[in-house]
């Protein structure tokens, strides 16, 4: 009985301890992102409280990463759109939404080809190996 109440205890104080780490990094990227001096650098820092927020609340992860996916849209930033997007393959995959996932996924692979960045092309595809591990897809 005393074995499992210290498992028990741990446990929750190692989620605290996350959570807590997690929501102080956010707290920091708020404030960066507050005082980016350009867009893209706001898009980029976005896309960091994204990956942390992910961790915490992937829904409200998701809605946010639309809503700055937009404003890099609009103003023809490629490499957040291209970072936006594999972040979203990722919370899709995470939330078992793999159709979502896979719409992602087709889009960039028709949207990095003319860019001929090895980089896109190996996120791309490590989050489609990932898409299809979490489906047991060998």
């Amino acid at each position: 009985m005393v074995k499992k109440t210290f498992i028990l205890t741990a446990f929750l104080l190692a989620t605290f301890c996350f959570s807590t780490s997690q929501t102080k990094k956010i707290d920091s990227l708020n404030i960066l992102i507050n005082k980016a001096t350009s867009d893209t650098a706001r898009i980029n820092l976005y896309v960091k409280k994204i990956k942390l927020l992910r961790n915490v609340n992937i829904d409200s992860s998701i809605k946010l990463n639309n809503k700055i996916l937009a404003e890099a849209q609009k103003i023809d930033y490629y490499k957040g759109e291209v970072n936006l997007r594999n972040n979203l393959v990722t919370s899709y995959c995470f939330k078992g939404d793999y159709k979502e996932a896979e719409e992602n996924l087709s889009f960039l692979k028709t949207f990095i080809k003319p860019s001929k960045d090895s980089g896109d092309f190996a996120d791309m595809y490590s989050n489609y190996g990932m898409m299809y591990g979490m489906q047991s897809k060998y």
